[in-house]
């Protein structure tokens, strides 16, 4: 059943061959030039292991860049708070594609989503102060399947 009703947009991905199918989630764009906060729901995100979250960003912007840039996440449930974790851009785990750069915690921002974890919300704010023209990036959540 597919029940999401959080922010972003939802992409079901089918498995690979007996495969698990996935989900993508992207949030909308925002200006890494700024400094901000930013909640996102993610209520009623499919139940399913080893989700994890992405800052996609132009494959143009390079390490130097990124460098005194911090994040903070936190993810958390309208009752408790599951997971925090905060780093420099630049620090982060850089996956490329032919045509988007992804950044993450690697191997410490995987999250399940149970019956009781149902209803997920994610914080996320930053400061970039060496990014000084606007770039846009966003926020992905995503897992299993392929596009």
């Amino acid at each position: 059943m597919r029940t999401y009703r959080g922010d972003g947009y939802i992409r079901y991905l089918k498995g690979p061959l007996l495969g698990i199918d996935g989900v993508e989630v992207n949030m909308p764009e925002v200006d890494i030039s700024s400094v901000f906060s930013l909640d996102y729901s993610l209520a009623g995100l499919p139940v399913g292991s080893r989700y994890i979250l992405y800052i996609v960003i132009p494959c143009s912007l390079d390490q130097q860049q990124l460098d005194g840039s911090d994040v903070s996440f936190s993810l958390k449930t309208d009752c408790s708070m599951i997971k925090e974790l905060s780093s420099s851009l630049s620090k982060m785990t850089r996956f490329e594609t032919a045509d988007t750069c992804k950044l993450y915690f690697f191997g410490e921002f995987y999250f399940d989503v149970n019956k009781t974890t149902h209803d997920l919300s994610i914080a996320i704010s930053w400061n970039a102060p060496k990014i000084t023209e606007p770039v846009f990036v966003h926020v992905q959540v995503s897992r299993g399947g392929s596009k």
